[in-house]
């Protein structure tokens, strides 16, 4: 009877007109109490509609729905209290708490009125307010839908805060917006709770994507050493793979600074930038400029190339302009190429490299042009006992001692195989002795008082090792009520011997470049002691070990230095090295090393970061070496409230009792908006004399849009986040 009474419906509903297309392209759908209809456009697709009330109006093909409308077509949902729509045509309009989603695009329109096209997909809203891109919310007493990502909006506001009262917006008479592209604002007042703060003829915002070609928000400061500094800014969006970025700086006190960057992205194996800035100092009337070159590529077979190259004209420029604390730090530039490639257990590295000192009182340049080098890592030789491994390189380098001077160049060949033979009958105990040759061959000599080595020098190496590892000792530590962490202690003892024979005076000739070429005559032991203290963590039904310590005590002697007779200290200094982290939200870390003639440290290093909560924690960071320096360094960071954070820094030289460096940093972040406060004052030195230096940044950061201002970046940090 079910089934009778459903066909009957269906053949009423036909006859009375409601379907007009064809039997086979009715979509069958459940009534639930409701009145159901479905109108067609041209081609396949389907227009359903549900509602509490159905009509259809004779010989005007328009179906009108009441109550509870809701509307399905393709990918987009209305819905509205009253609907009427013509199944010729596709015209329609709706009325009422009117609701419209686009799915796909992610956007959702609430409104008073609406007429629309269900063929061309356009409609018109009236009084409405929603949001048609990821963080783009507006209000219209008119909005045109144009198309699934066009809409133009009449007499409204813009803004990306989510919310009925925003904090900030934009009115304008009219706002054509492209999503995935941009909205072009006309006549826009910028707005702050309803007060306006300025005005513009026109405005440009991004829409849900993150490269747009346009003029960046100036940036701008205060500083000792700068004055006023506005940094403006130009980002083209060249296409989908190339931007570039073209900046003029006004620093108030040493001139104008043009710089631009270009970056690519051309495939995903292959990436660069270029930077380039040049700045005439009006306070020394120098000049500087600076081009850097960053290209990493990776070819056919794994081959991979990584290259740097740097240009620089001014000693000590990154040190008095750069906001960077390695920049600011740092000694040399470093450029090279380098292409790798890699195998299960060898490598080939082809590489040059060369350094020039950006001190003003040393103007060194060295480097390799260029540097092959063979790796071959430990494997077993078949089914035998013995292991191979092997290092071979080729390298020319290059010296300059002054500018002006000539570039002296220095060729070596090197090859160094070794074969091992690792015992471990003992499952506590391993012994691994080891033999290994070393030829050594140089185009030339150094200069050794008058004499001059202008014939090849030739050099033999051999070396003896011996690695004892064990015997270890371990224990397990089970909780007394079952219900804890289980820990294992293992402590485990290090042994080994080198022994390298004497070489001759070959060795005075030879011009130092590297490790290779300090190699001497070596009969040393290096002994150590490792505590480690493991955690057994478990997870639901599975359980992972964590080392929550670890506690390295190292020395070396040099039997040697102990032959030579009474007065030479054969006993380096004793080395401790701990490292730990109890918890997630504490670690400690100190390593130290200690004179056991004097009795006294020569350096230690402490690093604690403690984080109890979420929102609060500290890093503590001190670096001691004898009768050199000592610094101290202090982070401390608070999230004191839901939206504020708190960040303080300090670098403090102990040796001549002055703060080097102190950063105060207010952040606040809502959602759609935010602002920081950076103050810095630090102490740079420039040619020898002392410079102070106090900056002030500001920032405001609205969602969407970009940030008006300047903020201290990582880069300027004195710690890593936490």
């Amino acid at each position: 009877m079910k089934k009778l009474f459903f066909i009957a419906s269906l053949i009423c509903i036909w006859s009375l007109g409601l379907c007009p297309w064809s039997w086979a392209e009715v979509k069958k759908v459940e009534m639930k109490g409701k009145k159901t209809a479905a109108a067609k456009k041209d081609g396949p697709e389907l227009v359903n509609i549900m509602a509490d009330k159905m009509e259809q109006i004779k010989g005007e093909n328009k179906i009108i729905g009441i109550g509870h409308v809701k509307i399905k077509y393709e990918e987009m949902r209305v819905a509205a209290d009253r609907i009427e729509l013509n199944t010729e045509t596709g015209l329609g309009s709706a009325r009422g708490n009117v609701v419209i989603i686009d799915e796909p695009n992610g956007h959702k329109i609430h409104c008073n009125y609406m007429l629309f096209n269900t063929r061309g997909k356009q409609a018109t809203l009236y009084n409405s307010q929603g949001k048609v891109a990821k963080d783009f919310y507006f209000n219209g007493k008119k909005v045109e839908r144009k198309s699934e990502k066009h809409y133009v909006i009449s007499k409204g506001d813009v803004t990306s805060c989510l919310g009925n009262n925003p904090v900030w917006k934009f009115k304008c008479s009219k706002a054509d917006a492209h999503v995935g592209e941009y909205a072009f604002l006309h006549d826009p007042t910028f707005l702050i709770k309803d007060i306006p703060f300025f005005y513009l003829p026109y405005g440009y915002v991004p829409l849900d994507t993150e490269r747009q070609t346009g003029i960046l928000i100036p940036l701008f400061g205060n500083s000792d050493t700068d004055g006023h500094f506005l940094n403006n800014a130009f980002f083209w969006a060249i296409n989908d793979q190339w931007d570039a970025t073209l900046g003029l700086d006004y620093l108030s006190k040493r001139g104008i600074r043009p710089t631009g960057e270009v970056r690519y992205f051309t495939s995903p194996t292959t990436r660069g930038r270029w930077y380039a800035d040049y700045l005439k100092d009006r306070e020394t009337d120098e000049a500087f400029w600076k081009i850097l070159v960053d290209h990493q590529e990776t070819f056919p077979y794994e081959v991979e190339m990584n290259a740097k190259v740097e240009w620089l004209e001014g000693a000590d420029y990154d040190k008095i302009y750069s906001d960077s604390v390695q920049q600011r730090t740092r000694r040399e530039t470093d450029n090279f190429l380098s292409v790798t490639k890699n195998w299960e257990s060898r490598s080939l590295f082809l590489e040059t490299r060369y350094h020039k000192s950006l001190e003003s009182f040393s103007r060194n340049e060295s480097g390799t042009l260029p540097e092959l080098l063979f790796v071959n890592q430990m494997e077993q030789i078949g089914k035998t006992p013995f292991f191979f491994d092997m290092n071979a390189s080729y390298s020319n380098f290059a010296n300059k001692d002054k500018p002006g001077s000539a570039v002296e160049f220095t060729q070596r060949g090197d090859i160094h195989p070794q074969l091992s033979l690792p015992i471990n009958k003992w499952p506590w105990l391993t012994i691994t002795p080891r033999a290994g040759v070393r030829e050594t061959v140089y185009d030339h000599g150094k200069k050794v008082g008058k004499t001059t080595y202008d014939d090849p020098l030739y050099r033999t190496v051999y070396n003896f090792d011996t690695i004892l590892e064990g015997p270890s000792f371990s224990r397990t530590f089970l909780p007394n009520d079952g219900d804890g962490p289980a820990f294992k202690h293992l402590i485990e003892p290090r042994i080994t011997h080198t022994y390298i024979p004497d070489m001759g005076d070959v060795r005075k000739k030879i011009s130092v470049n590297d490790g290779i070429d300090l190699i001497r005559e070596t009969n040393m032991v290096n002994y150590s002691l490792t505590n480690r203290l493991f955690e057994k963590i478990t997870a639901g039904e599975s359980f992972y070990t964590e080392e929550v310590v670890r506690f390295d005590i190292s020395q070396s002697y040099d039997i040697l230095a102990a032959e030579r007779g009474p007065g030479i200290r054969p006993f380096s200094d004793v080395r401790f090295d701990f490292e730990s982290r109890p918890s997630r939200k504490l670690m400690f870390n100190f390593d130290s090393t200690v004179d056991v003639y004097d009795h006294l440290i020569s350096t230690l290093n402490i690093e604690t970061v403690f984080k109890p909560w979420d929102n609060f924690g500290f890093y503590v960071e001190r670096r001691y070496t004898k009768d050199f320096s000592t610094d101290l360094i202090g982070t401390f960071r608070w999230k004191f409230l839901p939206k504020w954070e708190l960040d303080l820094s300090t670098r403090y030289d102990e040796t001549e009792m002055q703060f080097r460096e102190n950063d105060a940093s207010l952040l606040y972040q809502a959602q759609c908006w935010g602002f920081g406060l950076d103050v810095i004052k630090r102490t740079n030195f420039f040619r020898g004399r002392q410079i102070d230096d106090t900056r002030f940044l500001f920032q405001v950061s609205l969602k969407g849009l970009g940030s008006y201002g300047s903020k201290k970046d990582d880069g300027m940090a004195l710690h890593r986040r936490f």
